[in-house]
């Protein structure tokens, strides 16, 4: 081969190595896109997380970005956004649109928020028939606190008819996910026979779920139970200890069976 044809090659490669470098160098340094998943998770740390690295403002537009591709987490977490006001000016009207978008796309989180609003006439027409469709939605997904919220509906006939069955069948579901104001008043169901036959032990076994949540009329119950030996046998020194975990949580009728029973 001519010396020409060499330096033509040489040159040829040279460009081609340098095209390469030059692709390989772009596809480095250019923006990867993000899934709505990722931008959430993002933004939920700059929310959220380390306070060395909190940014509200970065997180608003991670969760826009992903809300706009209609992923339903990110929209709820915009409409609590504009429903609280972080990092933005807080807007009622917005934060409505964006749990309705959400609740389009089956979000849990946001048919209970939407419930929320509707039931309490949150800057909407009240309309509680609207909000027990959108904790009925909630609940059938699993979330605790509609469940409960359907139960105390039903309980009271709230815009529902009044059934206890179905009071209890919802209390029992939060409750089972660790609900502690369901535990609470399904410890009170069966203590006062409301809906069920009274059953001492059950509530017991209710109160104490509530209470080892810290829940002071829980513990209060306890208290009471453990010293009358209701459903338990008599145990003073128990008695006492639930009592004071009560009066530490600010419980002023444990303070005063203290001072009767134990003075102290």
């Amino acid at each position: 081969m001519k010396k020409t044809g060499w330096k033509a090659a040489i040159i040829l490669a040279a460009i081609a190595l340098g095209a390469l470098l030059f692709w390989g160098a772009f596809k480095l340094n250019r923006p990867t896109a993000k899934t709505p998943q990722e931008e959430l998770k993002l933004a939920l740390k700059y929310a959220h997380g380390d306070s060395s690295n909190i940014d509200k403002s970065k997180a608003l537009t991670l969760i826009q970005q992903a809300a706009n591709k209609g992923f339903a987490p990110a929209e709820y977490a915009l409409g609590t956004f504009y429903y609280k006001g972080e990092a933005v000016a807080a807007d009622k009207s917005k934060a409505l649109y964006w749990y309705q978008q959400a609740v389009t796309h089956g979000d849990a989180d946001a048919a209970l928020a939407l419930g929320n609003m509707y039931y309490n006439g949150d800057s909407i027409a009240p309309d509680k028939s609207k909000s027990v469709d959108l904790y009925q939605q909630a609940a059938n997904q699993g979330n605790a606190q509609a469940q409960l919220n359907l139960g105390l509906m039903f309980s009271r006939g709230d815009a529902v008819s009044l059934d206890k069955a179905k009071a209890l069948y919802w209390y029992q579901q939060a409750a089972d996910k660790g609900n502690p104001q369901a535990e609470l008043i399904l410890g009170n169901m069966y203590y006062n026979g409301d809906g069920v036959a009274v059953d001492k032990a059950k509530a017991l076994s209710w109160y104490q779920q509530a209470a080892n949540h810290g829940l002071a009329q829980a513990e209060l119950a306890l208290g009471i139970m453990f010293y009358n030996g209701e459903g338990v046998t008599v145990d003073k020194n128990n008695a006492a200890y639930w009592l004071k975990q009560a009066a530490n949580h600010g419980n002023d009728t444990a303070k005063y069976q203290l001072k009767l029973w134990f003075n102290s």
